[in-house]
């Protein structure tokens, strides 16, 4: 268990997907946009958008695997109030417009 900070803002929420390939590309990510914040040439806009997409597939990927490797891991010796706890991926549905 994490110690508990005194000032909520410095928490850091621990995912248990997450690995050192997400945690470079997230760094990277930043990295990329607080660099095209300060210079905002088109060629900074193009490379930050490229380890946005590069780091959103990373997360998408892990979060498959890991939900997978889940999946795999569950028998029938699966307890009940362990299975109803499961939280499954959100479908999001777009709203209906009434007109």
């Amino acid at each position: 268990m994490q110690p508990h900070p005194e000032n909520k803002a410095l928490a850091k929420i621990i995912c248990p997907v997450m690995d050192k390939d997400c945690d470079v590309a997230i760094e990277n990510k930043k990295h990329a946009f607080h660099h095209m914040k300060r210079t905002r040439s088109i060629t900074n806009i193009i490379i930050f958008k490229r380890y946005l997409a590069k780091a959103r597939r990373i997360i998408l990927g892990t979060k498959q695997s890991s939900w997978q490797k889940f999946c795999r891991s569950i028998t029938s010796n699966l307890e009940l109030t362990t299975a109803w706890k499961i939280k499954r991926p959100a479908i999001v549905h777009s709203p209906v417009s009434p007109f």
